[in-house]
């Protein structure tokens, strides 16, 4: 049995409710924007980051341990991750079966087009009328 490689595309590509989503990126930003234990004593964490390619650039959510794999300025694997609308604005969330670490090479990513952000663009759910 062999392996399929995954198949890699850019960010001007991705589109709402895409799953399976591989992405070479940088990291821009890192900000915090959870971080609270409940009554449970469950610990949660979750933090933003705007992430981008030569391409465009959009938000990665990332949860708990998967924050501290990241810093800002390096370069980033992101495999079988979902494309999602919150609040009419897409992100990039990472499942229980995706995840994120380090490129080998760090300098594989040289200009980024900040001018293409994806997760500014609101979207708009439209009823399918053809049922």
């Amino acid at each position: 049995m062999s392996l399929i490689k995954p198949t890699f595309i850019k960010i001007d590509q991705l589109e709402p409710q895409l799953k399976g989503v591989n992405v070479i990126v940088k990291i821009l930003e890192k900000k915090i924007v959870l971080d609270r234990t409940d009554i449970l004593g469950v610990h949660t964490k979750l933090a933003e980051c705007l992430v981008g390619d030569e391409t465009g650039c959009i938000l990665v959510v990332l949860k708990n341990e998967q924050i501290d794999k990241v810093n800002v300025n390096n370069i980033a694997v992101i495999r079988n991750a979902e494309v999602k609308v919150y609040k009419g604005f897409v992100k990039i969330y990472i499942s229980v079966f995706g995840k994120i670490e380090f490129a080998s090479d760090q300098n594989a990513i040289s200009s980024i087009n900040q001018e293409n952000n994806l997760s500014e663009i609101e979207w708009e759910l439209v009823k399918d009328e053809k049922k």
